[in-house]
């Protein structure tokens, strides 16, 4: 634990980690987070946001009956939380003491761990963005052996959502329903690359060892997360339809059921089809259903391939798309894009290293926004004094809650069998 005491000498976390200096390394290299609107101004204890509303039915060239079929307005609406997230790292204390007498000794240290713990922060928060607000980063493999101390992930690709230290929690849901299995493990290593990518192996003797009914195919949290983060875009517009396989029909207290378009997106099955012709199917779903798409985010995989193809069609175009602003903040930040030309204009097409690979999504950008309450991520200004160690503690906290109002123009695109 850690106990609130003033720390030694000045504000070394201010001076190494101005605001902006935050924001521009949450921005850097993760584009859905960049594009986003931000609203900080997240202050209710829930939001309420209105979803939709039924058209007007009293409609006719007879008066007579098109009074009578006039319809009571209808409007939906889901209630919101902010979820917190949490990055901690601690300066040793003899460090603290030696900085009463020269200052220079801690920054270096204090820099590395502090930048360290932003670029964790902003890790799990890209992993969740792209979630289903369940807070699960990977899967057991079906052929994974538990009994021993390495498993392998059933899609290796999530495999960057893991790091050495990190604890993890072990469930058979995806943290959308169910509980989490007794007991955790401690990861020993990662292959982040090669023939044996997507193994991680842990400290302990075996998986089950430290998580006793642990089982291949089971989903991997870390720990502290299970149904407690972000809702994503798999949160929004879901694989399947809103209360069938496996997806929840209500989604922040509205039941989806009934209008699983509206408010839970629209579908596109692209296996069959080329990258590009697969999000042109999207974008004219979208603008059949009254939305005007002007993003479409992807894998880095998907991204190659549709760069092949708009290659070899004599129509690539590269560009360069903005980051939104936060708060009052206006970053200078752009991320490399190409444009394709859809049935409403132009929309950008942006790589993400946290889009899982084998899906994209099409979006209308306007009805998305990340709202927080205050700063989307922030440091704790004052350093807080180990309780049972000669430490002093600092964190990077952040409030926030992914909100989107019509769910309806945005899709869902499965390149690949089983993304």
């Amino acid at each position: 634990m850690a106990t609130v005491l003033a720390a030694p000498g000045w504000n070394l976390g201010k001076e190494v980690w101005p605001q902006n200096s935050i924001y521009d390394i949450v921005l850097d290299g993760s584009p859905l987070i960049g594009k986003l609107r931000k609203n900080t101004k997240f202050g209710e204890d829930k939001m309420h946001i209105a979803m939709g509303s039924g058209l007007p039915q009293g409609v006719g060239p007879v008066f007579e009956l098109a009074k009578g079929g006039k319809t009571a307005s209808v409007a939906d609406q889901m209630t919101l939380t902010a979820k917190t997230l949490y990055a901690l790292f601690s300066i040793q204390g003899r460090l603290m003491r030696q900085a009463k007498i020269d200052k220079a000794v801690i920054v270096k240290p204090y820099g590395r761990e502090s930048r360290n713990a932003i670029q964790q922060w902003k890790r799990d928060f890209t992993a969740f963005l792209y979630g289903n607000g369940g807070g699960a980063i990977g899967k057991v493999s079906a052929g994974s052996a538990v009994t021993t101390a390495t498993i392998t992930l059933s899609d290796t690709s999530k495999i960057r959502n893991f790091a050495k230290n990190q604890m993890l929690w072990a469930s058979t849901t995806d943290g959308t329903s169910g509980t989490v299995k007794t007991g955790e493990v401690t990861v020993l290593s990662v292959k982040y690359y090669g023939a044996n990518k997507g193994q991680i192996t842990v400290s302990n003797t075996s998986w089950d060892t430290g998580i006793p009914t642990i089982a291949a195919g089971d989903f991997l949290f870390r720990r502290g997360v299970f149904g407690n983060v972000i809702t994503g875009l798999d949160g929004y517009i879901p694989k399947f339809d809103p209360g069938t396989s496996g997806v929840p029909a209500t989604l922040n207290a509205l039941d989806r059921s009934d209008s699983p378009t509206e408010y839970g997106g629209i579908r596109i099955d692209g296996t069959n089809l080329t990258v590009l012709n697969a999000g042109i199917a999207a974008a004219s779903a979208i603008v059949d259903f009254g939305g005007m798409p002007d993003l479409w985010v992807m894998s880095t995989t998907e991204w190659n391939t549709l760069r092949i193809e708009l290659s070899a069609a004599g129509s690539l175009t590269y560009g360069t798309s903005p980051a939104a602003g936060i708060g009052k903040y206006k970053p200078g930040m752009s991320y490399k894009s190409m444009t394709i030309i859809g049935p409403r204009g132009d929309i950008e097409v942006l790589a993400d290293p946290d889009c899982p690979v084998g899906r994209s999504y099409m979006l209308m950008s306007e009805t998305w926004e990340i709202a927080s309450t205050g700063e989307l991520v922030s440091l704790i200004e004052s350093p807080m004094m180990e309780e049972l160690a000669d430490a002093w503690e600092s964190r990077f906290v952040g409030d926030s809650e992914v909100v989107c109002e019509a769910p309806g123009y945005n899709a869902t695109i499965q390149h690949t069998a089983g993304a």
